[in-house]
């Protein structure tokens, strides 16, 4: 058997390890409306000098399925400086909803908000997507 060239065996591990690593962060968050909630909507706000991609998005019921997105324009890339949102119809009353947005490469410039709606618009709760 031949032995192995040190130097060659540190270069493949070099080369192997080098890989570009895809990082993704969740801005996350649960909120209540009481019984007269029907809407929940989720924004994202890119604060930060560079593009992020929204990977993923969604608003999901307490029992963790996903509720049907009424509308959007959560785009792939939320440029410096733009908002975009996420809406659902919260079919069940008197029940938590939660939001979660993933982006990519960090979340470290962006900030969320998901708001808990009537019928009629008025806001019933907000908290921050952390």
């Amino acid at each position: 058997m031949k032995k192995l060239n040190l130097s060659k065996l540190l270069v493949a591990s070099a080369l192997l390890s080098s890989e570009t690593i895809v990082h993704a962060d969740t801005l996350a968050g649960v909120a209540f409306g009481g019984g007269n909630q029907s809407i929940a909507v989720c924004y994202a706000f890119n604060a930060g000098p560079g593009n992020v991609n929204v990977t993923s998005s969604s608003i999901l019921s307490e029992s963790g399925a996903s509720l049907p997105i009424a509308g959007k324009n959560c785009s792939a890339s939320l440029t410096p400086g733009s908002t975009c949102y996420l809406q659902a119809t919260t079919s069940v009353n008197n029940q938590a909803v939660a939001c979660r947005i993933i982006v990519s490469p960090s979340a470290a410039n962006v900030r969320g908000e998901m708001e808990i709606r009537d019928s009629s618009n008025v806001v019933l709760n907000s908290v921050e997507l952390r």
